[in-house]
């Protein structure tokens, strides 16, 4: 099975996606199944909205989409009612972009809500890449602090942090380094590296689908390692297992 694991839906200021859109794409390219993301404004105000839209789709497509829920957790208490409610309903996990958001990857203020992705077996994607509210290290800190969660290091450092990527993942058993954004020379060297840990995303739309399959696909001669990096390890995070 081929997953894209980073795919936006809504109609918002930097980022417009729909339904049709994606379904087309993954048709183009030959991918079976897409993890959808919440768009900058429902990542930042509008979480339940955002949801509700993104639930909606997977409901509408269940065989072609997960989704990824998101709360602020600026909105304290508001935040954790929204998250719980998001994977009750049947969320697939939670979609952080700190640096939007207004907070440190590993600002104990978020750590209410990995909590709760530990408490429903959930994993939780940061975007890395942004001084100074997200980097990979950032996330190595939150990760031993929630040792039973798997975490995606959103676009894995790129392009200039991804030096931090070996450190960032020393003595790490619960991070996945997705491949979204990332040079092509950058993808072969951690799909070498961490073979079990890479998932293939596109980032769609803020990069074409098929140019980022095309990245994935080239990083490795090895038939098994490729399709652990476009399906086997994201199948792998949302059954809340880890390598």
């Amino acid at each position: 099975m081929r997953i894209d694991g980073h795919t936006y839906l809504g109609e918002g200021r930097y980022k417009k996606q729909t339904v049709e859109k994606i379904l087309a794409d993954m048709a183009c390219s030959g991918i079976d199944r897409s993890v959808l993301a919440p768009i900058e404004e429902d990542i930042t105000v509008y979480n339940r909205e955002g949801n509700e839209r993104l639930l909606a789709a997977k409901e509408a497509h269940p065989d072609k989409f997960y989704a990824f829920a998101c709360a602020n957790p600026w909105y304290g208490e508001q935040a954790e009612k929204t998250l719980r409610d998001a994977f009750c309903a049947g969320m697939d996990g939670v979609f952080f972009v700190s640096s939007v958001q207004g907070f440190s990857i590993n600002d104990p203020i978020v750590d209410p809500l990995i909590a709760i992705c530990e408490e429903f077996g959930k994993p939780a994607y940061f975007h890395t890449a942004t001084p100074a509210f997200a980097l990979p290290l950032q996330l190595t800190y939150l990760a031993r602090r929630f040792p039973k969660v798997n975490f995606i290091m959103g676009h894995a450092g790129a392009n200039d942090f991804v030096y931090d990527v070996p450190a960032s993942m020393r003595g790490m058993h619960n991070i996945y380094l997705d491949t979204s954004l990332n040079y092509c020379e950058s993808i072969t060297g951690i799909v070498r590296d961490y073979p079990e840990r890479v998932v293939f995303g596109s980032d769609s739309p803020r990069s074409p689908l098929a140019f980022e399959l095309d990245k994935a696909e080239r990083a490795t001669d090895d038939p098994a390692v490729k399709d652990l990096v476009l399906g086997g390890n994201m199948l792998r995070i949302l059954g809340g297992e880890t390598a």
